[in-house]
């Protein structure tokens, strides 16, 4: 079911699929969104999601848009979902701080220790016991572990006819 909204004013979802893991007793924890995609991560670790799927974002093993349909993401024990601001790469953190990533990998940004892309299926990044991610379009990323600790990765220096600059902060180009 699609919801138009005609007012801007908040209307509330009545998605069938959403709707039906809640009144089978899971609530939802926190969603994600941008231009493209959304997904939606439930108290019982279970994630959907829908979107384009270009650069195989929803982790399906493939690039087959999903725009009007609603999938299941096969990644279990999932805590939370970011979504590289209006770009292609997805990050899931899971109860043991593994994270899980897919899409757009061009610079290395998903920190699976290659730039292959797209990466259409989830894979582990290098980094465990994360506690939050952050990543800035197909650039850069940072991880911020449950010790304090911050990783990054991706591409470091962009230059400019009157500018350059480190994205990273390691002091590298």
């Amino acid at each position: 079911d699609i919801v138009e909204v005609t007012d801007f004013a908040p209307t509330p979802l009545l998605n069938t699929e959403i709707q039906t893991k809640i009144s089978g007793g899971a609530n939802v924890q926190m969603f994600d969104m941008n231009d493209y995609h959304t997904f939606v991560v439930f108290d019982d670790g279970s994630v959907i999601g829908t979107g384009s799927n270009s650069n195989g974002e929803l982790g399906l093993g493939d690039t087959t848009s999903h725009l009007y349909d609603i999938v299941d993401i096969s990644i279990v024990d999932v805590v939370s979902v970011y979504i590289a601001g209006v770009a292609s790469s997805v990050f899931f953190i899971t109860t043991d701080g593994s994270v899980y990533c897919n899409g757009v990998n061009t610079n290395g940004e998903l920190g699976i220790g290659s730039t292959s892309s797209p990466i259409t299926s989830p894979t582990q990044a290098i980094v465990s016991n994360v506690k939050t991610v952050t990543s800035n379009a197909n650039f850069g990323t940072f991880f911020l572990t449950n010790d304090g600790e911050v990783y990054a990765c991706g591409k470091n220096v962009e230059s400019g006819s009157n500018f350059t600059m480190s994205r990273l902060g390691d002091g590298t180009e």
